[in-house]
C-alpha cells in the first residue's frame, strides 16, 4: 500500500488486543484496575476491522509484571524515540515473566520503529514474531501481516510475500477495495497479469468511486495479458468518463497504438494538438511517430515537427532533423529533405547520415556537395566504406552529343577514317582559365578539323544519287576530363557505370522513453492516510530486480509467412530486384512499433512494400532479466524474379 507520507508517526498508539484500550500508566496496574477504572472510566472499544474473521482472538491480556515497562516503551516510540524503542521492546522479549500478548505487542512496536529507521529486514523479523506469538487481536494481528506481505515484496521476497497476503485474505475475509489493489498491483509487478485481472476487476467493483489509477493499473494488466481489445474499451470508457483530462486521452492514444489502431492514435493525439494541450516534448515526438509510421502520412509529420521547433517544445537534435529529412524525401521535396539531413548529419554519432547525405546530392548533379559529404562520412566512421569512396573518386561526367552521321558512299578510306576519328576526339577541360596567350596546339586542333569538314563538304559535291539519311540518333559519348594542358595523358579505363544511387535510409527511431511509446507502467496506487489506531504500513514494492539472463528479440517465422511483402507492380514489370535489410523496433508483446531501413534496395517501391509488410508481422518478444523486454531485429528481405 501506498501512502502519502509512509514514515507517518502513530501520536496514540492503542493496544488493540485487549478487550478494553490500553490508557496511560493505569494499564499496566492490573492489580488496581477497578481504582483506575473509576477515576479514568471506561474508554470505547476499539472498531472491529475484520467481522468475518476466521481467527479466533486471543484472550490474553498484559501482564501486570511487565505493564510499566509497556507504557515507557509506548511513550518512546509516540516520541519518536525509535532506538530506544527497539531496546525496550526487546528487553520484554527477552523477559521470562512476558506473556504472548507482551512479546507480541512488543514485536509490533519494534517493526515499525525498525521500519521508520530504515532497517527493513529487521522489520520483517519482529512482524514474524508477531505472527508467532499470536497474542494480539484480529485488528493487530492482520494489520500486521499485510505489512509483512508488503515488506517481503518489496524485499524481493516475492513467494514469501504473496504467501502472506494469500493467508491475510483467506483468514480476514477482506474485501476491502485499496487492500486488494496492493495484491493486484504486486501481481502486475511479477507479471502475473492474468492472475491481477480478477483482483483488480474485483477491487474495481467494490469502490464506490474507484480511482482512475486503479482503471490505468486495470488497462495496463489487459494490454500485458493480450486482451487488447478489452483494455481497449476500458481506455475509452474512461476517456469518455473525463474528456477533459489529458492523461486518460494519452492512456487512451497509447491503447490504441497497442492494438495497431494508429489512426484512432493519431486522431486523439492531433485533437490534444489542436486543443493545445500538447505541451511536453516526448508528446510531440509520440505524435509525430504515430504518423511516421503510417502509410501516406509523411506531410502529417512535416507539420507536426515544425510546429514542434517554431514554439521551441521540440529540441532541434538529431532525430527530429532525422524524421524530418526523411518525410520530406519520401514525399518528393528532395530539396528540403537535403536541407534536413546537412542538419541532421553533424549531429549523429556515426557518417551513416553524411552518406545518406552523399547518395541524394549525387542523385541530383550536386556532385561536388556529394564528395564533401562523402568525405564527412569516412571521417566520423561508416559501415560501408566502398560507397563513400566510389562518390569520393568520381572522375567522369556522362553527356549528351548528337551522332555524327554517316558519309555518304564513296568517300576513300583515307578520309573515312579520318572521319571517324572526329568522334574519339578528347575534349581537354581547364579547372582554371588560361591567360598565358594563344594555345598553338588549340588553334591546330581546330584547323585540322575545319579542314576536314571542308574535304568532306568538296566530296560531298560530287554526283551521286546519295542514299536516304538516316534519322539521327541520340547515344551516350563519355567525355573524359583532363585536368592537365596538353600533352594530355592516355585516356583512362571505361569509368563504372553510374547508378542513382539508392534512397536513404528511413531509420526513424521513436521517441524515449517510450519508442514506438511503451504500454503504460503500474499507476501509484494512493490509499487514504491510516487513522490513530492503525499500524503504518510500508509503500507498496518495486518490481524485483530482473535476473541477469537475456534474450534478444527474434521474428515470429509462422507471422512472416503469412504476410509476405507484396512486389511492387511497377518494379515487377521493370525486372527489378533487390534486397531491402529491415531494423525493427519490438515491443515487449512482440508488437512492431518502427520500421526503419538499414540497407536499401534502391528502389523506393521496394524499400516501401518491404516496410508495409514487416508492420504487418509479429516477433518473439526480447527477454532482459527473464522478462520481456522491448528489442530491436534486423530482417533482410529479398525481391528476386524467380
Amino acid at each position: 500500500m501506498i501512502f502519502r507520507n509512509h514514515k507517518a508517526v502513530l501520536s496514540v498508539l492503542i493496544a488493540t488486543a485487549l478487550t478494553g484500550a490500553v490508557v496511560t500508566d493505569a494499564f499496566a496496574q492490573s492489580s488496581r484496575s477497578s481504582e483506575r477504572g473509576n477515576r479514568g472510566g471506561k474508554q470505547a472499544k476499539a472498531e472491529v476491522l475484520f467481522p468475518n474473521a476466521t481467527r479466533q482472538e486471543p484472550a490474553a491480556k498484559s501482564s501486570a509484571k511487565l505493564g510499566s515497562k509497556l507504557q515507557k516503551m509506548i511513550d518512546s516510540y509516540n516520541k519518536e524515540k525509535f532506538p530506544e524503542t527497539r531496546t525496550q521492546a526487546d528487553e520484554i522479549l527477552a523477559a521470562e515473566g512476558a506473556n504472548e500478548y507482551d512479546k507480541s505487542l512488543a514485536a509490533q512496536l519494534a517493526s515499525q520503529a525498525a521500519y521508520q529507521t530504515d532497517d527493513t529486514a529487521a522489520a520483517i523479523a519482529y512482524l514474524k514474531q508477531v505472527l508467532q506469538f499470536n497474542g494480539l487481536d484480529n485488528n493487530g494481528h492482520f494489520q500486521s501481516m499485510l505489512m509483512l506481505g508488503q515488506l517481503q515484496i518489496q524485499e524481493d521476497q516475492t513467494a514469501e510475500g504473496l504467501a502472506t497476503l494469500d493467508k491475510y485474505f483467506a483468514e480476514s475475509k477482506s474485501t476491502k477495495p485499496e487492500e486488494l489493489i496492493i495484491k493486484g498491483q504486486a501481481l502486475y509487478q511479477l507479471e502475473r497479469y492474468q492472475e491481477a485481472i480478477p483482483v483488480l476487476k474485483q477491487a474495481i467493483a467494490g469502490a464506490a468511486e474507484p480511482k482512475d489509477n486503479w482503471n490505468q493499473l486495470l488497462m495496463a494488466a489487459l494490454s500485458e495479458a493480450g486482451q487488447t481489445g478489452e483494455a481497449v474499451q476500458a481506455a475509452e470508457a474512461l476517456a469518455a468518463k473525463n474528456p477533459n483530462d489529458k492523461k486518460a486521452q494519452l492512456n487512451l492514444a497509447n491503447m490504441y497504438m497497442q492494438a495497431d489502431q494508429m489512426p484512432k492514435a493519431a486522431a486523439v493525439m492531433d485533437k490534444l494538438r489542436s486543443s493545445g494541450q500538447l505541451t511536453e516534448e516526448r508528446e510531440y515526438k509520440q505524435l509525430y511517430s504515430i504518423y511516421a509510421n503510417t502509410e501516406n502520412k509523411e506531410k502529417d509529420v512535416i507539420a507536426v515537427i515544425n510546429e514542434g521547433l517554431q514554439k521551441g517544445i521540440l529540441k532541434p537534435d538529431y532525430q527530429v532533423y532525422l524524421a524530418l529529412a526523411q518525410s520530406y524525401y519520401y514525399s518528393d521535396q528532395v530539396p528540403q529533405a537535403i536541407d534536413a539531413w546537412q542538419k541532421a548529419a553533424p549531429l549523429s554519432k556515426d557518417g551513416e547520415t553524411y552518406l545518406n547525405l552523399a547518395r541524394v546530392l549525387h542523385s541530383e548533379g550536386r556532385v561536388p556537395e556529394a564528395k564533401q559529404a562523402a568525405q564527412q562520412a569516412l571521417a566520423k566512421g561508416v559501415k560501408n566504406q566502398a560507397d563513400a569512396k566510389k562518390i569520393i573518386n568520381l572522375k567522369f561526367l556522362r553527356c549528351h552529343a548528337p551522332l555524327i552521321r554517316d558519309p555518304a558512299p564513296g568517300i576513300p578510306a583515307p578520309l573515312l577514317s579520318s572521319w571517324r576519328m572526329t568522334e574519339q576526339l578528347v575534349v581537354h577541360r581547364y579547372e582554371q582559365p588560361d591567360d598565358s596567350g594563344l594555345s598553338w596546339p588549340r588553334i591546330v586542333g581546330i584547323a585540322f578539323v575545319i579542314a576536314l569538314h571542308l574535304a568532306a563538304f568538296m566530296m560531298l559535291l560530287i554526283p551521286a544519287v546519295a542514299p536516304k539519311a538516316v534519322a539521327e540518333k541520340e547515344r551516350n559519348v563519355m567525355v573524359t576530363i583532363v585536368d592537365a594542358p596538353p600533352p594530355p595523358p592516355p585516356p583512362p579505363p571505361p569509368p563504372p557505370p553510374q547508378d542513382t544511387p539508392p534512397p536513404p535510409v528511413k531509420n526513424l527511431s521513436p521517441p524515449k522513453p517510450s519508442p514506438v511509446p511503451p504500454p503504460p507502467q503500474a499507476p501509484v496506487v494512493d490509499v487514504p492516510e491510516p487513522r490513530p489506531n492503525d499500524i503504518v504500513t510500508p509503500p507498496s514494492p518495486p518490481a524485483p530486480p530482473a535476473p541477469p539472463t537475456s534474450i534478444e528479440a527474434s521474428v515470429d517465422i509462422s507471422s512472416k509467412a503469412m504476410n509476405p511483402p507484396r512486389y511492387p507492380p511497377a518494379a515487377f514489370r521493370a525486372g527489378i530486384q533487390g534486397e531491402v535489410i529491415l531494423i525493427i523496433d519490438v515491443d515487449a508483446s512482440g508488437n512492431v512499433t518502427n520500421v526503419t531501413v538499414e540497407k536499401s534496395s534502391r528502389n523506393r517501391d521496394l524499400d516501401r512494400a518491404a516496410m508495409e509488410a514487416a508492420r504487418k508481422w509479429r516477433f518473439n518478444a526480447a527477454e532482459a532479466g527473464g522478462k520481456k523486454a522491448a528489442g530491436r531485429v534486423r530482417v533482410p528481405v529479398n525481391f528476386a524474379l524467380n
